[in-house]
């Protein structure tokens, strides 16, 4: 989770962005480190330009970003409604953990335009009490040469709840893409829930595809493996959850009462 984040209010200009409207232009070339927050409550979009890369923080907005080609956008957060247009050779990479939602939806539509766009999406759900959380995840590959990742990792405590639907489209003109799903979920007690739908829509037979999912609780011959080497029960617990979600740079906490 980045700690710094660069505030951008509506109609406010930048030296490398600026607004029209309720849409914010990023220059060519553009190159930031500092993530950016749009401080816009309203629905709005970010019309990346070609060669420029930066991140942005999202606070559970609605807005469409557009990424011309050889763009890159590094995504955090959680959308509220999303929608993401890729261009040529354009990158979107989303890496998040999800803890006490402040939202208890997402909804987000990825098309992969033109010829080598790619994205890597991976989300990780870490819910108890009577947390719910939905996620609906659509990726169209309409371009030949495209590539999407679609991970997404979860723990339930209690009676969380998660509902995780992700369809992937790979249409006619798409040939020689690739597109891969995982679901992963440890549900930790008796009244936890999980429903998973991963789906291909394959519409072209020269690609490589790949879904599936998994619900269960932590092996116990993982937690042996480590008991006997000298963690007790509720340390080699900690352990193995944080390397499950080691894709995400975090510690995960133990539920209440743990």
């Amino acid at each position: 989770m980045p700690s710094d984040k660069w505030m951008i209010a509506l109609d406010q200009d930048l030296p490398w962005g600026r607004w029209e409207r309720r849409v914010f232009y990023v220059y060519p070339g553009t190159k930031l480190d500092i993530p950016i927050s749009i401080n816009v409550k309203e629905p709005f979009e970010i019309h990346i330009s070609a060669g420029s890369s930066l991140s942005f923080w999202d606070e559970g907005h609605a807005f469409v970003c557009h990424m011309e080609r050889e763009s890159c956008l590094f995504h955090y957060g959680v959308a509220k409604k999303a929608h993401f247009i890729l261009d040529g050779k354009a990158v979107l990479i989303h890496k998040n953990l999800i803890q006490n939602p402040s939202l208890e939806s997402s909804e987000v539509q990825i098309d992969l335009n033109q010829e080598g766009a790619r994205v890597d999406w991976g989300d990780g759900v870490n819910l108890q009490n009577e947390e719910h959380y939905q996620q609906n995840i659509k990726i169209e590959h309409f371009a030949p040469h495209t590539h999407s990742e679609c991970c997404l990792k979860s723990i339930i405590r209690d009676k969380g709840s998660l509902n995780f639907v992700c369809d992937v489209f790979i249409r006619e003109d798409a040939t020689q893409s690739t597109a891969h799903q995982k679901n992963l979920n440890h549900v930790l007690s008796a009244y936890g829930r999980v429903t998973a739908l991963p789906r291909l829509h394959i519409f072209n037979k020269n690609i490589e595809a790949s879904h599936g999912t998994a619900t269960q609780p932590i092996p116990e011959e993982i937690l042996f493996y480590l008991q006997m080497r000298g963690l007790n029960r509720q340390r080699a617990e900690q352990l193995y959850l944080e390397s499950f979600f080691r894709d995400f740079n975090t510690n995960i906490s133990q539920g209440d009462g743990e």
